[in-house]
């Protein structure tokens, strides 16, 4: 039985799809670029005489892996029983065929990724963990956890950083996240209505609702319910007209950094050395981090909502899940079940199958806040949490599967 929203809305009949060629364009030439960056490191540097050497081969190599990798992901996906596939037979051929394929490339390809670290200073992969925290935190604290479900305040230095974090992520401009986000929270598991439910497929929920996205008519934009506030936010609108220069920029600043950093190698001035130390923090910090980060959050759509333990049922949960072991990477976002049943928290750590990094920051970032001397950072307050209102705790108990 599908579930079926709190709002019997006409407009929902009138949604379309249509294929977005600009994203896919633009997706297949980022993950092209993020490839590239780990061809670079398979061949253990990068030097622009001679470049392409063995790259034939190397191409040939990693797309066997990828393959083999999403090849497993589609078959596990089919054989393994879930909420709207009871009653199906398990096939075990197919689960060991699976989990063959699935972990052949993984491993392939993360061989490939450890034996290449070389080919990056220490330097880079340092700017690389920083941008992919400020991306990562950009998206789970600024765009979820503030704009669109309003979790917690904050001043205006701080969620101008925020926005600004968001940006380089690529994903958007808040105003367009969050509106779709709400749909989804509304419209949950509902086809042709929830923008990105593994009901479809697990490939539409992870990247094809991008590629091939559901166009909804002005009236579905324009409610309440999917906007909260997003359309009349100033900031929101300010992050619009700046979204496009800011998201370039997270691209373009490891090339500059480096480009001049590598200006002068050794006691010699050197423009060639510039240009290529300029290009591998490019593809590092720039492509590479996008498109992990990108996959992260796309996980959250399609695999947490498909494979996981679900201890609550409510109303909106759908078939979400809590993916412990994807939370540390996710900074918390994979637990989409808890969410789901109260997506009003601040933060899901709740115990120690909800590890979520993102809450800890925000709840560690309040109490700094009370220190007078960082008053101008506008730090985080008014947290929604459980501890501050025994009904909530109530609730979740009730919703609590046995």
């Amino acid at each position: 039985m599908e579930y079926a929203g709190s709002l019997n809305i006409d407009g929902f009949k009138n949604v379309k799809q249509r294929w977005s060629i600009d994203v896919v364009i633009a997706d297949s030439l980022m993950h092209m670029g993020a490839f590239f960056a780990i061809y670079l490191m398979a061949i253990g540097g990068f030097h622009i005489p001679g470049l392409f050497n063995n790259a034939l081969n190397f191409w040939l190599t990693f797309a066997a892996f990828i393959g083999l990798f999403f090849v497993g992901l589609h078959i596990l996906g089919t054989v393994f029983p879930n909420n709207y596939t009871k009653g199906k037979p398990l096939r075990y051929e197919g689960v060991f065929t699976g989990i063959l394929f699935y972990f052949g490339g993984l491993t392939g390809a993360f061989f490939i990724f450890v034996s290449a670290l070389p080919a990056f200073s220490l330097g880079m992969w340092a700017l690389f963990y920083a941008f992919f925290w400020i991306n990562s935190f950009g998206i789970t604290i600024g765009y979820h956890r503030l704009f669109t479900h309003r979790t917690f305040k904050c001043g205006r230095n701080f969620t101008m950083m925020l926005l600004g974090a968001g940006s380089i992520a690529r994903q958007n401009n808040v105003d367009k996240w969050g509106r779709n986000h709400l749909i989804h929270h509304e419209r949950t598991e509902i086809k042709s209505q929830d923008p990105h439910t593994p009901r479809e497929t697990f490939f539409h929920a992870h990247i094809g609702w991008l590629w091939y996205a559901y166009i909804y008519p002005p009236s579905i934009w324009e409610l309440k319910q999917f906007s909260r506030g997003l359309k009349d936010d100033p900031m929101v609108q300010e992050q619009k007209k700046y979204y496009n220069p800011v998201m370039v920029g997270g691209f373009v600043a490891p090339f500059l950094i480096f480009f001049f950093a590598g200006l002068w190698s050794g006691n010699e001035f050197s423009l060639l050395n510039g240009l290529q130390e300029g290009v591998k923090a490019f593809l590092l910090c720039g492509l590479l981090r996008f498109v992990i980060c990108y996959h992260i959050t796309l996980s959250v759509n399609s695999w947490s909502h498909k494979w996981g333990p679900k201890p609550f049922l409510g109303k909106n949960t759908g078939d979400s899940t809590d993916p412990w072991y994807l939370a540390f990477l996710s900074s918390g976002e994979s637990l989409q079940n808890i969410h789901h049943l109260m997506d009003f928290l601040a933060c899901y750590w709740i115990d120690r199958r909800h590890p979520d990094f993102s809450g800890a920051i925000l709840v560690a970032l309040e109490r700094l806040g009370q220190f007078r001397c960082l008053a101008w950072a506008g730090l985080p307050y008014d947290l929604q949490t459980l501890s501050d209102n025994p009904k909530r705790l109530k609730f979740m108990l009730e919703h609590t599967r046995t």
